[in-house]
């Protein structure tokens, strides 16, 4: 059981991403900063180098869309922040100034007050403020003791705020804070309810709870991958959603599972390509003996089509239409 239902989720895993890639245009993710922050932060999980098409795509995108007067990116603390993070991870130097000046206009935010719902906290993110802060070699201290209401339950239990608060605290190494028990607890107890979540945030429970020791083989693990994979639809994705699918995928990264490109050369490839290829000789053959010109019209036609349709079969990602 435990075998096949890796097999399964390593399918979900592949779906997804072939799913996600094909979302993606020269403006990244649906041209929106957050969605394409957590594309590329899944693409990347699942394996994807920064030398990769998709991720060079994406990353251009984030560069050109960032505010040329604030260095921030909409003005947003969040989406600044999960920019930021993001251009990190695909390979961006600390140093780079898109980083460093992004990390000035972040800073900005804060300060000018645009930003600020808790005067305590100073940010409307501030888990993303940390996480990015961490990913760039900063200190987040200031932020700790009020993201941690998230954790004791001071703040109210969030299963997507209590899970990036658990993510800051470890990515920030600070392994032994006692909240973690009454967090985890609740974590897992938000399992038996995981029917009633959205995408992204069981994206976000999974991460969290892999982050805090949970692995594949647990139970209460398996319920959530057997649930993911009722819900996920045909076509590869969760919610027909960016964001939900992307989560989704980070947290199946952190179980371990990796996107694996499909052979072109697997039986259905090769049954498909065996078929337009007697079509392909049946038209040169149709075409020397016939020799009429709506006759040759209509195999040069066919051989487009055949040729385009088995480019399409080898390399999806190419989108060719006819």
């Amino acid at each position: 059981m435990t075998e096949d239902l890796k097999k399964t989720t390593q399918n979900m895993v592949n779906d997804a991403v072939a799913w996600l890639l094909f979302q993606e245009t020269k403006e990244g993710w649906q041209g929106d900063v957050r969605a394409t922050s957590y594309a590329l932060q899944a693409l990347v999980a699942c394996g994807m180098g920064s030398h990769e098409q998709s991720v060079q795509i994406g990353v251009d995108y984030l560069c050109t869309c960032q505010d040329p007067e604030t260095s921030t990116w909409s003005q947003n603390d969040g989406d600044t922040a999960e920019a930021l993070r993001t251009l990190v991870m695909c390979d961006k130097s600390s140093q780079d100034r898109i980083i460093t000046d992004g990390l000035a206009g972040l800073t900005v935010l804060k300060a000018s007050g645009k930003c600020i719902v808790r005067s305590e906290v100073g940010w409307v993110h501030p888990n993303l403020v940390a996480r990015a802060l961490i990913a760039i070699g900063q200190n987040p201290t200031e932020l700790f003791k009020p993201i941690s209401a998230f954790l004791t339950g001071e703040a109210g239990y969030d299963v997507k705020y209590t899970s990036r608060t658990v993510m800051v605290f470890k990515e920030a190494r600070l392994e032994d804070d006692p909240s973690f028990k009454s967090a985890e607890a609740f974590l897992k107890k938000s399992v038996n309810n995981i029917a009633s979540m959205g995408g992204e945030y069981i994206g976000y429970l999974i991460q969290a709870l892999v982050a805090l020791g949970n692995t594949f083989e647990q139970g209460m693990m398996q319920k959530i991958l057997n649930y993911l994979e009722k819900s996920q639809h045909k076509n590869g994705s969760w919610e027909d959603n960016v964001k939900a699918t992307a989560q989704i995928l980070i947290g199946l990264a952190a179980l371990g599972f990796r996107y694996t490109k499909p052979s072109p050369l697997n039986r259905k490839n090769i049954a498909r390509v065996t078929i337009l290829s007697a079509m392909v000789i049946l038209a040169i053959v149709l075409y020397f003996s016939l020799q009429s010109f709506v006759t040759t019209i209509v195999n040069l036609v066919g051989l487009f089509v055949s040729i385009v349709v088995i480019l399409e079969w080898a390399y999806p990602k190419i989108k060719l239409r006819v």
